[in-house]
């Protein structure tokens, strides 16, 4: 009576289903005969031992993928026929009420074995972008950035690794082998890495990883999350050691006016749509000129992230902005295309410091 009602209440989308009908030797076994054999394998042992001498099973479906079993088991003889028909309303009502459930669960852990796979394999890798100065176009640092070898958008993997409880642990791994690589970067450069405000409740892993950097730390606050304390925030900031901090995508909404208020960061990045086309919109100009008062009377400095033409470049330098970041100055690389490149840098420029002092 109850299971008619509750399959009715099921979800419009959720098909329910009483299951298969079996092949007449094998429904004889299960009902007829009803008696689990301890060679059926470990559940058969199991019910053997614990005196289940009948059982009968539906299963549990979601859509036109079976989640589970309903199985209902007697340790006398009393399944009988009358009874076994009640099976599949049982399992239609199991069904309507745990579907939905099972089905997140194994959604989830599904998530988690993927993410678990990635971090054994070490199915990832760091890339490097240089920043400059806005003025000169000289690098000053490289933001390290995580690549998956499956091509998996980097946002999108720590945001699912967070969901199943594995964001820290997918953050710290992917830092590992960028700190590790920055070491053959320039002497001096200094190392920008994307931090998650989820990362810093336990900040003494992160202190570990990032001291074993050569060269001065950046640490950049991602915006993919609510910051809900920030007093932990900056107490969390302050244990990592000498460290910059840098605010991203200033100008995107109030929560990113709010961390640089509260969090008082060294550098702040404003909203790539502020910079895309900067060259020829006079309102994308004056907001940055804007930021870029408010960051002088804080005491911070600009980061221009998202610059990819020379009249970009030039708009920036021309307002005053400190730093650029962008495929202009250069894309994304690999430690060893990065050092080839900045070894062909330095030949050239060898080349013409010879040839001027000839003159």
């Amino acid at each position: 009576l109850g299971a008619t009602i509750l399959a009715t209440n099921a979800p419009e989308n959720l098909r329910l289903s009483a299951g298969y009908r079996l092949p007449s030797s094998r429904a004889a076994y299960l009902i007829g005969a009803g008696q689990p054999r301890a060679e059926d394998g470990p559940y058969g042992a199991a019910m053997t031992a614990s005196g289940v001498q009948s059982f009968s099973y539906a299963p549990i479906r979601f859509g036109d993928t079976t989640l589970g079993v309903l199985a209902v088991g007697a340790v006398s003889q009393g399944l009988s026929d009358a009874h076994l028909p009640a099976m599949p309303e049982f399992g239609s009502a199991a069904s309507a009420l745990l579907a939905l459930h099972l089905q997140a669960e194994r959604l989830t852990s599904h998530r988690r074995a993927e993410i678990e796979s990635v971090m054994e394999r070490h199915a990832y890798f760091p890339v490097f972008q240089p920043i400059v100065q806005a003025s000169s176009g000289q690098v000053r640092g490289y933001a390290a950035l995580t690549r998956f070898r499956d091509g998996e958008r980097p946002d999108i993997r720590i945001s699912t690794a967070g969901s199943v409880g594995l964001g820290n642990a997918l953050e710290l791994a992917v830092l590992e082998p960028a700190i590790e690589m920055a070491q053959r970067l320039p002497h001096r450069r200094w190392l920008a890495v994307n931090v998650s405000p989820r990362l810093l409740d336990d900040p003494e892993p992160l202190r570990a990883i990032l001291g074993q950097a050569d060269r001065p730390r950046v640490v950049e606050i991602t915006e993919h999350e609510v910051i809900l304390n920030y007093r932990a925030v900056r107490e969390a900031l302050s244990r990592l050691g000498p460290v910059r901090t840098v605010v991203d995508d200033a100008g995107a909404g109030i929560a990113n006016f709010a961390h640089i208020v509260e969090l008082r960061p060294n550098l702040v990045k404003p909203d790539i749509g502020l910079v895309r086309g900067i060259d020829t919109d006079p309102a994308r100009q004056a907001m940055v000129v804007a930021m870029h008062h408010f960051a002088g009377s804080t005491g911070c400095q600009l980061i221009a992230e998202g610059v990819e033409t020379r009249d970009e470049a030039n708009a920036i330098s021309a307002l005053g902005v400190d730093f650029g970041q962008g495929y202009w100055y250069g894309r994304p690389a690999r430690i060893q295309a990065l050092t080839a490149r900045t070894a062909r840098r330095a030949i050239r420029a060898g080349s013409a410091n010879i040839l001027s002092g000839q003159q």
